[in-house]
Order: structure tokens, then C-alpha cells, then sequence
């Protein structure tokens, strides 16, 4: 909630988490820095996320990877200068059979 609300989850969104859930600061930072799809920065308008993991790797997912760092200008969790497009590796999203997968605020692009 806070990150679809923030665009990502800050220090404050967590307290507020911990207060209205009665659990401690710790236990929420715990599950907002261990799940990668949580973000603890602001980012731009467009998250684009592409899985390098094996499968998606081995069908292109490096290269594409590659590509859209070079024609962006950033790298891995960065974005663009006029902050519009945040660019990332993402872990497995269990779309395998749509290798290599890239992801733009969460669509799935195959």
C-alpha cells in the first residue's frame, strides 16, 4: 500500500506500517529490504524491470538488459536524468514460459 500510494517505501511509510499492524520498525524493514520488488527509493515514472534470471538469460533477457542500459544511459536500479524511466534486474516473476520477460510498472512484455 504505501509504495502504490509513494512510488516506493520510505522510512515513513514503514513506521506507519509498524504502527498500524502493532508490529516493530524491524519487522517491517525486514520484509521491505529482503523482497526485491519493493523499492526504498523513489524512482521514475516508468519502472522497467527485466528478469536476468537463468531461462530469461539464456533467451536474450542478458542482452536486452544490455541494450536498454546503453540506450538509456543508466544502470542496474538507476534512472534516467529527466526521471522518467527507472531501469532494473527483477528475480523470477513465474512467467518462464514467456522468456525473456520485461516488465514496464508491472505489465509483463514477452
Amino acid at each position: 500500500l504505501v509504495q502504490s500510494e509513494e512510488g516506493y517505501v520510505s522510512r515513513t511509510g514503514m513506521a506507519f506500517c509498524a504502527e498500524t499492524l502493532d508490529l516493530t520498525t524491524a519487522e517491517v524493514t525486514a520484509v521491505a529490504t529482503f523482497y526485491s520488488m519493493y523499492r526504498r527509493r523513489p524512482s521514475g515514472d516508468y519502472q522497467v524491470g527485466v528478469c536476468t534470471n537463468t531461462l530469461c538469460a539464456v533467451m536474450g533477457g542478458d542482452a536486452i538488459f544490455d541494450t536498454l542500459k546503453e540506450h538509456l544511459g543508466v544502470g542496474n536500479n538507476e534512472t534516467t536524468d529527466d526521471g522518467k524511466v527507472t531501469l532494473e534486474h527483477i528475480e523470477c516473476n513465474a512467467a518462464c514460459d514467456f522468456a525473456p520477460v520485461v516488465m514496464v510498472n508491472w505489465e509483463f512484455f514477452d
